[in-house]
């Protein structure tokens, strides 16, 4: 029980790295890419596939280490007006 806790441990660690690698990606994409900045928009979905194609993420499959299934999510960017920030979380299912 005690290595099969410590097992699941690391891969939810794991697993929040590669997200974190992931949000980091798209924050660099949406900082370099100017029509995101200045679409007027105050939503938008970065799929994996785009960063991929942009140079932003290896053009290799990412992997859940938790599942062992390809992460084939997207990232929601949100602008909050009032702040002047965006706000970025990784979903698993695009919309």
């Amino acid at each position: 029980p005690s290595i099969t806790k410590h097992i699941n441990e690391s891969r939810e660690v794991a697993y929040k790295e590669q997200i974190e690698r992931i949000v980091s990606a798209t924050k660099k994409y949406v900082i370099e890419n100017d029509e995101f900045l200045y679409s007027g928009k105050d939503k938008m979905q970065i799929t994996l596939l785009e960063l991929k194609k942009n140079g932003y993420l290896e053009n290799e499959d990412l992997y859940n280490p938790i599942t062992e299934k390809e992460l084939n999510g997207c990232v929601n960017v949100e602008y909050n007006n009032s702040q002047g920030t965006y706000s970025y979380s990784y979903v698993e299912v695009c919309s």
